[in-house]
């Protein structure tokens, strides 16, 4: 009799162990990782960072396009995979009144009107004031692109692979679009997962 009851504890000791041990795949879907530009800064200098690029989400509090780039694209599960495999992502507010420290430079809040301004948006967006804004930045800090306005999903991921992978050193984005559902899509899709 205590034969049996040892092996049945064994058993159900043995079975919180695996259980513990063999936890299942989250069900939680991914988002993308957003810093502000001073982490960012340090992060990009990080050697398991040394292949990405810098992106900034320019957005004001008042802009409703940010808020449906938001809500329709960043929140999409596989542009999160996309940002966090290619990109540092930032969130900056144009119009925040913090210092922003970028490239060894202090940005201070300047009051324009009603608003004001960071006095780092009109650097990233080389005076080009749109919002949302994207500004993308290489590992040394130096400008590589800049994209304006919102985007829907299915052409922000092709953007998004196109200067991730560096096809915009390569071909055109018109070639690149042609030939991005059939064959190079699968093997992003492969090489993210």
């Amino acid at each position: 009799m205590k034969s049996k009851h040892f092996i049945i504890v064994a058993l159900a000791g043995l079975a919180i162990v695996f259980c513990s041990i063999a936890k299942p795949k989250s069900t939680i879907p991914p988002t993308v990782q957003w810093t502000d530009i001073e982490n960012a800064q340090e992060q990009i200098k990080q050697k398991a960072n040394k292949n990405k690029l810098i992106f900034i989400d320019c957005y004001t509090d008042w802009c409703g396009w940010c808020k449906v780039m938001d809500n329709k694209t960043f929140s999409d599960t596989l542009i999160a995979k996309l940002m966090n495999y290619y990109f540092i992502s930032v969130k900056f507010n144009a119009e925040q009144k913090s210092d922003v420290i970028f490239n060894g430079t202090t940005y201070k809040y300047q009051l324009r009107g009603n608003r004001g301004i960071n006095l780092l948006s009109p650097v990233l967006q080389q005076n080009k004031l749109s919002y949302p804004s994207f500004v993308i930045l290489n590992a040394d800090l130096s400008h590589k692109d800049m994209i304006q306005g919102y985007i829907e999903k299915g052409e922000f991921e092709m953007i998004v692979v196109y200067l991730g992978e560096g096809y915009d050193t390569k071909i055109s984005y018109e070639k690149f679009k042609e030939q991005y559902n059939t064959d190079i899509r699968p093997q992003i899709l492969k090489k993210i997962e």
